[in-house]
């Protein structure tokens, strides 16, 4: 086992936590994520090749937003949009 960065004290064992963040205003929970925890200070450290793969993740879902902004035309100011003027979903 690995001595702790953090406190150069405790011992890091691999655990499986819960990885919580906020996506677009709402809350993403992945439930059983692989981390690293110091067994001293609590150090919490996530694995590597999971962030990586959240990374990949919300780099897709920030790139289909854009995508969907940009397929959407801007309506007239005072002008009620016609449903022939949306895009569709």
């Amino acid at each position: 086992m690995n001595i702790c960065p953090h406190c150069h004290i405790g011992r890091i064992q691999r655990q499986e936590v819960n990885y919580v963040c906020w996506l677009d205003g709402h809350m993403m929970l992945v439930p059983r994520t692989p981390a690293y925890v110091c067994d001293v200070c609590d150090n919490l450290e996530y694995d590597p090749d999971f962030m990586l793969g959240v990374r990949y993740l919300i780099h897709q879902h920030e790139a289909t937003q854009k995508q969907t902004t940009r397929a959407r035309p801007k309506k007239a100011a005072g002008k009620p949009a016609k449903s022939s003027d949306l895009a569709p979903l």
